[in-house]
């Protein structure tokens, strides 16, 4: 059976656990008539040690925890359910500003957006990405996951051609979040408890 959209060729990629860190990546492909799409797919679980209620100011705002990166967002993300953002990433690998349409947000609970399709072409015409958070409580911790993905249209014949970017990609995303975005974020909320 030929890979389609609802049913693409998937492959793995790297992981990374860590006491109560898990992250994975994986791609996937599939054929279209305007040519191959490929895609990474990023998980990524982790426990903060405090309720939600205490987590959600510090987490809603990307640019306390990815700004130490080079990210800058142009609002706070969990305060613009039906609205729109910016994402900067200061030029990191040739990155052009993105727009994401906030979906639905959840307080302390869940947070969805989706990349417009960009103006410029440069994903073949198609959302670039789409990124799901749920913050889950336990007991006093807090287990966040996130589910992504990051797409595009290529010209590559196969699907080893169309997924060296995402793999080039994944092997600078998972240090990211590992070494950046998650401790970042902990010793914010540590921070605040204090």
């Amino acid at each position: 059976m030929q890979a389609n959209a609802n049913s693409p060729n998937f492959h793995a990629g790297p992981e990374y656990v860590k006491n109560d860190v898990h992250l994975s990546y994986r791609y996937y492909t599939y054929p279209t008539e305007s040519g191959l799409v490929s895609a990474g797919v990023l998980n990524v679980m982790f426990t903060i040690d405090a309720p939600a209620r205490r987590v959600w100011p510090h987490f809603k705002d990307f640019n306390l925890w990815h700004k130490p990166y080079g990210y800058s967002y142009t609002g706070v993300v969990g305060d613009l359910e039906g609205k729109t953002f910016e994402l900067d990433v200061g030029g990191k690998n040739n990155y052009k500003p993105s727009t994401y349409e906030v979906l639905r947000v959840i307080p302390q609970q869940l947070m969805i957006f989706s990349e417009t399709v960009p103006s410029d072409g440069r994903t073949g015409g198609m959302r670039a990405g789409f990124h799901a958070f749920t913050l889950n409580e336990f007991g006093n911790k807090t287990v966040i996951t996130y589910g992504g993905d990051h797409a595009t249209r290529t010209d590559a014949k196969t699907d080893d051609e169309a997924l060296i970017p995402w793999r080039e990609f994944s092997l600078k995303v998972l240090p990211m979040w590992h070494d950046s975005f998650i401790p970042t974020l902990k010793g914010l909320v540590a921070e605040a408890q204090r």
